[in-house]
């Protein structure tokens, strides 16, 4: 009894930390930083480098594995910058090939003594064929300078399982 009694509340404590952890809930005093509290001399840092996965079972047959990512870098110094820019790898063969959906990016900034969250558009998306198996996703998450906040998510399907 006293096992699942632990157990119960661990599983209250994990909840209740990955709700605090959403996409686009972007806690203020973040965002307001100007160092990182633990190196003064960093570039940038991770806050959240999450991700999920889930295997899929359509109805019609087979089965993919769908993988949601999502992060949230707080940038410190110009040199910080890149890390806005993302590049999504993504495979193919002759008959079956992986997809990425949902592109979510914006970034935080705080200004005037408001915060702007600037939106990364779809017509900033860009493909590439890298070779005759893969292909990327570009994008640069817009407006990134000293002191924003990255946060961008988007999910991956494909039918490679092994």
């Amino acid at each position: 009894m006293k096992r699942c009694f632990i157990a119960m509340i661990l599983c209250l404590v994990m909840v209740k930390f990955s709700s605090a952890q959403k996409f686009g809930e972007v806690p203020l005093d973040l965002i307001k930083q100007v160092v990182h509290p633990r190196d003064a001399s960093a570039d940038a840092a991770y806050y959240i480098a999450n991700c999920n996965s889930r295997y899929r079972f359509p109805r019609n047959g087979g089965a993919f594995l769908s993988m949601e990512y999502h992060y949230r870098i707080k940038v410190y110094q110009v040199e910080g910058e890149g890390y806005g820019n993302f590049e999504i790898s993504l495979y193919n063969n002759s008959s079956e090939y992986e997809k990425v959906r949902n592109i979510e990016a914006y970034s935080y900034n705080y200004e005037n003594g408001e915060v702007i969250k600037t939106k990364l558009a779809k017509s900033e998306i860009f493909e590439e064929k890298t070779t005759d198996n893969y292909k990327k996703k570009i994008f640069a998450v817009p407006n990134v300078k000293p002191g924003s906040v990255i946060e961008v998510k988007y999910k991956i399907q494909t039918p490679f399982i092994y």
